[in-house]
């Protein structure tokens, strides 16, 4: 209990302990046994938005005290960003991308993985010209230059992330 934060409430009974306070309990009953890995699936589901922070940060120095393997399952994109060493995405049983967190989000492997690891709007296109690292894409929008290789002609998907525009005059 003293692991989790609830030394002091070793005599509360279940229903004077609040959601986050159950989600605690429910840690320590399974890492008393000294798992070589703990499955935790949808932990913070329940908690609302502050307690789920706090408990992310919490969850992550207790895995990294124990030691022990936290297999997380989460349909919380947010979550699993900030909780993954390594990060798996999932569709009907198979897996679509696999990998740091970031690169995950960054450079995902399927439309699914780009779709699913947060907001993105993705652009149909053609490789025009490849040379020296770096594609020229022909889209609706006019060409993109962006680092990569890829066959002239070969069609091509690519998932713009909000963050990535850059709103001002054209340049040219």
């Amino acid at each position: 209990l003293a692991l989790v934060g609830l030394a002091a409430a070793f005599d509360k009974k279940p229903h004077q302990l609040s959601g986050g306070q159950r989600q605690r309990v429910a840690l320590a009953r399974a890492l008393v046994i000294e798992p070589v890995v703990l499955l935790l699936d949808e932990p913070l589901g329940a908690l609302d938005l502050k307690l789920r922070r706090q408990m992310q940060d919490e969850l992550k120095a207790i895995q990294k005290r124990v030691g022990t393997a936290f297999v997380h399952v989460t349909h919380d994109q947010e979550e699993a960003m900030a909780l993954a060493d390594h990060c798996v995405v999932m569709n009907d049983g198979r897996i679509e991308d696999e990998g740091s967190p970031e690169r995950v989000y960054a450079r995902p492997k399927t439309r699914f993985s780009a779709t699913f690891m947060g907001e993105s709007t993705i652009l149909a296109g053609k490789v025009g010209d490849s040379r020296d690292g770096c594609i020229t894409v022909t889209t609706e929008l006019g060409p993109i230059s962006l680092p990569g290789t890829s066959p002239a002609g070969a069609g091509v998907a690519l998932a713009i992330r909000p963050e990535h525009l850059v709103l001002g005059e054209a340049k040219g």
